[in-house]
């Protein structure tokens, strides 16, 4: 066919034009187009379909590990409370206490003697930067947990 498609008028002109031996081959053409087209209609269908399952399945076994990463971490954390707690019930865990905060002390008096001499140091000391490692952990942890969740 050839002219502007949009033109409809010219398209009907041109099948007048046509013998119809001309017309039962155009007829059988798109006649096997449209079975083709539909065809892949089907394919794309099925295609579509098992795409959809096996999305689901994927996120239900990705929900499934986050539940699982939810309930080891709560575990994990109870556990650390737990020991944190029992060490400071435990006897021996004040002489644990009594050799950090002389050490502690050893280190605020050199940090005086050298304040003295015209030194300042940045940060809180031994015990800071512990507390402050200790404190950006949970917030990664806390970050890394959000972002799985969502």
């Amino acid at each position: 066919m050839r002219g502007n498609p949009v033109d409809r008028l010219a398209s009907v002109r041109s099948y007048d034009d046509m013998s119809v031996e001309m017309l039962r081959q155009r007829l059988k053409l798109l006649t096997e187009e449209k079975s083709e087209l539909q065809h892949q209609l089907t394919a794309c269908h099925l295609q579509i379909q098992q795409e959809g399952k096996a999305f689901h399945k994927t996120n239900d076994e990705r929900r499934a590990y986050l539940s699982e990463i939810a309930n080891l971490s709560a575990a994990y954390e109870a556990q650390r409370r737990q020991r944190s707690t029992q060490q400071r019930k435990t006897p021996g865990s004040k002489q644990m206490r009594g050799r950090h905060s002389s050490r502690k002390a050893e280190a605020d008096s050199k940090k005086g003697k050298e304040r003295k001499e015209g030194q300042h140091l940045k940060g809180g000391g031994v015990g800071d930067s512990a507390a402050q490692r200790c404190q950006e952990t949970k917030l990664l942890r806390e970050s890394w947990l959000h972002s799985l969740n969502h």
